[in-house]
């Protein structure tokens, strides 16, 4: 399965949290070291500063699969769903063999699964993510991972199909640039579904046109979790500087909170200025051709 999608969440979500517990302890190490030999090492500075990114985007990335486990628990739940069907086994596998076949369209992100349960599959589509039998995809039109349009595509069984756009950090001949690579997913409709395809279509069209706002107050509440976050941090940061001007016999403490500080500082401003420029994306209107 692509990268884009989530499967499995909780066992990613652990992963993500030993490499930040591991890192952590990495940049402990290193400051306890610094201390006892009264001066910095090749081997400390490679523990700290190869830790620290790992840190930041592991515990991001552990945030990321908690949220996303808990949001298809509460997708399956029939929580702030707005679509809801399933797939006989029989529609299921001749989607299979209409993917197969369907030569020169873009590779569909979803992956139907070898084994599929003899009750058939469900389609559940919140607000902006849908879950396709245990595989989640986010639907937002802000992000590194938005979409672009909706259509339905003819086929046996009838398919609805998000173009979506990733954007990447490629490696040209002479230097890096940022490039958008473009996706498809495609999702079976059910012959039942009536009024729910409609639903869909109609969401995420108003979506796209920014008549609907999807979790308006998300974008804001992180920024003030990024602000209040780096304010603590900065007056964390200043009064491990403080205590180690004043000589204060406090071992390590000073420098941890000096170096927790600034980690915590800079990352919580960037998820502040992050949110700002997806809280844009989110309320401004898609440029007309």
């Amino acid at each position: 399965m692509s990268g884009i999608g989530i499967r499995n969440p909780i066992m990613s979500f652990r992963l993500c949290a030993a490499a930040t517990v591991a890192a952590a302890g990495a940049i402990g190490w290193g400051v306890l070291e610094i201390s006892a030999l009264g001066r910095e090492s090749t081997l400390t500075a490679a523990a700290i500063g190869l830790s620290i990114p790992v840190l930041v985007i592991g515990f991001a990335m552990a945030l990321n699969f908690r949220w996303a486990a808990r949001i298809m628990a509460r997708m399956k739940r029939g929580e702030g769903i707005i679509a809801r069907w399933t797939i006989l086994p029989s529609e299921v596998e001749a989607f299979r063999t209409a993917e197969a076949g369907r030569k020169g369209d873009s590779h569909n992100l979803y992956r139907v699964p070898k084994s599929l349960p003899p009750e058939g599959m469900e389609v559940i589509f919140s607000e902006d993510a849908v879950m396709i039998g245990d595989d989640f995809f986010g639907l937002s039109v802000t992000g590194v991972v938005s979409f672009k349009s909706v259509t339905a595509r003819a086929g046996n069984p009838l398919c609805i199909e998000f173009l979506l756009s990733e954007f990447r950090v490629v490696k040209g001949a002479t230097r890096y640039r940022a490039s958008n690579v473009a996706h498809v997913l495609r999702a079976p409709l059910s012959k039942t579904a009536g009024d729910q395809t409609r639903r869909v279509f109609e969401h995420f069209n108003n979506v796209l046109a920014r008549k609907t706002l999807v979790k308006k107050d998300f974008y804001p509440g992180r920024i003030r979790f990024g602000l209040i976050g780096a304010a603590v941090c900065a007056g964390l940061f200043a009064c491990g500087l403080a205590l180690e001007f004043l000589g204060a016999q406090l071992g390590v403490i000073p420098m941890l909170m000096s170096v927790v500080g600034a980690v915590g500082g800079v990352g919580a401003l960037v998820l502040a200025g992050l949110a700002w420029l997806l809280m844009q994306g989110q309320r401004t209107p898609p440029a007309r051709p």
